[in-house]
């Protein structure tokens, strides 16, 4: 069959970005009405008649059957006949699920995606998932982890994959889940030379009537219009612990660095291969600016030595640490307080009666936040993820599943020690509420 040259077809400025990404992993994180799922058909039709070898597929996923045959299908038929394909003249789209063959080129597959073992076939040309983050974190992850071995190119056709986007994943963002762990900056750092993330609101889509579709959904409560409308990853599940942090109102871009005048307060926890720490200085103010972290140190001598060499003069720093410090050992035979002790540190301050109640950690810190008295460096990147993340369990209690909470904790103790707990007489490296 002959397909139309030089094909002239509209896309949005963010649509067509998609498009032509030559990064092997690309994500198109939209918000409802940006084009999501035509964008990816577009996508996977072109990269299929690229590739003219139907040894190669390309696979096209949705969340479940439904979506395959409300959302994927209907549109498919809508843009097919922009390429010249026709069903029943010059292509075919049978089978259960669909196939969609073109002569000559080879078949787009549609599946639903609802367990990893459904990312198959040997070899494919490129693989396509739509909607992605509203598919099970743990389904995603899976599948995500299989794809790479679906990707192989003989050497004599490589030229047809050269800067082709091999990975194409489209979807609204669903809070902190898939997509912001594996594609958002803050976390994955920036010009990530495999992944690209395109972002897109619903202002980006030039074919709908925007305000319309916004009126529409007004009804929305703030933390949905974010994430439906601006396309922002935002805490949508209930009981955001940290609920007065606000990104764009707390986070600034000045990287500072530490004068040897300065005065500089620390926070930390205590955790065996996940020790913590967040470091910071007071501006003019007298408010609290975090300027530094460190996670995952290994243990409290390995910690010790990221402070120092981040801050060199240990005698100008006070340090609030987990109180549980001053009876665990976790590495030597010396608690963790003590190794802080040794190490230079001047002011050990903590309450020898154990930690404060955690409830009273984040109240305080929710009224620095709400006070303007604590700010963060852009460079707190997992801290910032963490205050955004951090929600309540069944029990009430701030979730500790997902192990964002020991930069959290440094946090807590960091805060509530320096702003709140102004009430306390330090003899020598300890401190006794009164």
């Amino acid at each position: 069959m002959t397909i139309p040259q030089n094909l002239e077809i509209n896309f949005s400025e963010k649509q067509l970005e998609f498009i032509s990404s030559t990064h092997e992993i690309t994500a198109f994180v939209g918000s409802f009405g940006s084009g999501k799922t035509v964008t990816n058909l577009h996508k996977a039709i072109q990269n299929r008649l690229r590739v003219p070898f139907p040894k190669y597929q390309v696979m096209f996923y949705e969340p479940s059957h439904e979506l395959l045959e409300t959302a994927a299908y209907p549109t498919l038929f809508e843009i097919l006949p922009l390429y010249g394909l026709e069903i029943d003249v010059n292509c075919t789209f049978i089978g259960k699920p669909k196939v969609l063959t073109i002569p000559g080129y080879g078949a787009i597959r549609f599946l639903s995606l609802t367990d990893a073992s459904k990312i198959m076939a040997s070899n494919c040309a490129s693989i396509h998932i739509d909607e992605f983050d509203r598919i099970r974190e743990s389904v995603m992850t899976a599948a995500f982890n299989q794809l790479f071995g679906r990707l192989r190119v003989a050497d004599s056709d490589r030229q047809y994959f050269f800067n082709m986007c091999r990975v194409n994943l489209t979807g609204t963002p669903e809070g902190f889940k898939f997509a912001y762990k594996h594609f958002d900056p803050a976390v994955i750092g920036e010009n990530h030379p495999r992944r690209k993330l395109i972002k897109a609101d619903v202002w980006s889509n030039p074919f709908i009537d925007v305000e319309d579709f916004v009126a529409k959904n007004d009804h929305l409560p703030e933390e949905l219009k974010r994430a439906y409308f601006h396309a922002e990853f935002v805490n949508l599940e209930r009981g955001s612990v940290y609920k007065q942090f606000d990104r764009n109102k707390h986070v600034i871009d000045v990287i500072y660095n530490i004068e040897m005048h300065h005065k500089v307060y620390i926070g930390c926890d205590f955790n065996i291969q996940h020790m913590a720490a967040v470091i910071a200085i007071e501006d003019d103010q007298r408010r609290l600016i975090v300027i530094d972290e460190i996670v995952d140190a290994y243990d409290t001598e390995d910690l010790v030595k990221e402070i120092h060499r981040k801050v060199r003069n240990l005698s100008m720093a006070t340090i609030y640490p987990d109180a549980s410090g001053r009876n665990r050992h976790s590495s030597s035979s010396t608690s963790d307080i003590g190794i802080l002790q040794n190490a230079g540190f001047y002011d050990v301050v903590y309450n020898n009666s154990g930690n404060p109640r955690v409830r009273d950690t984040i109240n305080s810190c929710n009224i620095a936040f709400n006070e303007n008295k604590i700010i963060l460096s852009k460079k707190c990147k997992k801290l910032i993820s963490a205050l955004e993340q951090q929600t309540y369990d069944q029990k009430g209690e701030p979730d500790k599943s997902s192990g964002i909470d020991h930069i959290i904790d440094s946090f807590r103790y960091l805060t509530f020690g320096r702003l709140h707990n102004e009430n306390i007489v330090k003899v020598g490296y300890r401190a006794w509420g009164l």
